[in-house]
This record gives C-alpha cells, sequence and structure tokens, in this order.
C-alpha cells in the first residue's frame, strides 16, 4: 500500500475521526510487535515490522474504501464496448460508488476491516490504480 502527499490527508483525518470504531486488535498486534523489538518502544519500525502488521493493514484498506480520494485517472486510449476513449482524455469513474456496492461489500456503511481478511474480488476495490498520472 501506498499512501501520497494528496491521499494521505483526507484518509488519516477520516481514519483519526474513526479511532473509536477501530477494533482493539490493532492495538494488541502494535505493542506485541514493539515487544518483539525488545526495546524501550523507542525504535522505529522496519519494512518487516510493517509487513506483519495484518489487522492494521486490513484497517487502511477499508479506511481506503469508505473515504475514497481518487477523483479520476488519466488512460491511454482505449476502446470499450464499441467506444472508443482517446487518449488523454479523462476519466472520472466514482470509486466511492464502486467500493459502496452491496454485493460487493455487504454492509457498505459499516466500518469493518475484517472484511479484507480475504482479498476482494478483481476489480471491486480500486484504491490507487496504475498509470493514473
Amino acid at each position: 500500500m501506498y499512501l501520497t502527499a494528496v491521499s494521505f490527508p483526507p484518509t488519516a483525518a477520516f481514519s483519526s475521526s474513526s479511532q473509536k470504531l477501530l477494533p482493539r486488535s490493532i492495538i494488541e498486534e502494535q505493542q506485541e510487535i514493539a515487544r518483539s523489538k525488545g526495546s524501550s518502544g523507542d525504535e522505529p519500525l522496519t519494512w518487516a515490522d510493517t509487513r506483519r502488521m495484518h489487522v492494521t493493514s486490513r484497517a487502511i484498506q477499508e479506511t481506503m474504501r469508505v473515504a475514497s480520494i481518487l477523483s479520476f485517472t488519466f488512460r491511454e486510449a482505449v476502446e470499450y464496448q464499441g467506444y472508443l476513449i482517446p487518449k488523454g482524455w479523462k476519466v472520472l469513474p466514482l470509486f466511492r460508488n464502486i467500493h459502496h456496492i452491496p454485493d460487493h461489500f455487504p454492509y457498505p456503511d459499516k466500518f469493518d476491516p475484517s472484511r479484507f481478511e480475504v482479498a476482494p474480488k478483481p476489480n471491486t476495490f480500486m484504491s490507487f490504480m496504475p498509470k493514473c498520472f
């Protein structure tokens, strides 16, 4: 997962406002990693440490699903069902709508990081798109 300067402020704001909704398991997971480092807790996290944060990762994915920050993407020329979208045109998919389809995300208005324990179906969760700029 990658956060950009554009995406971080709104995602962080949503996440911090929803902290009361975060499961205790996130705090416990992070405390366990700190204990496993055997230090006073001042040692910075490593990339390997973050890869062990499965509950935290699911909470971040759920935050990005609920608070989509992408508004448009730039695409190369593409033909879809007989329609040509020329190179350079702006395509404005409504990611929030995609992320709130009950068939893909039951109870879509409920903040539930556990929904990411199993990977979502392809093309149903789009937090970031390749070649978007």
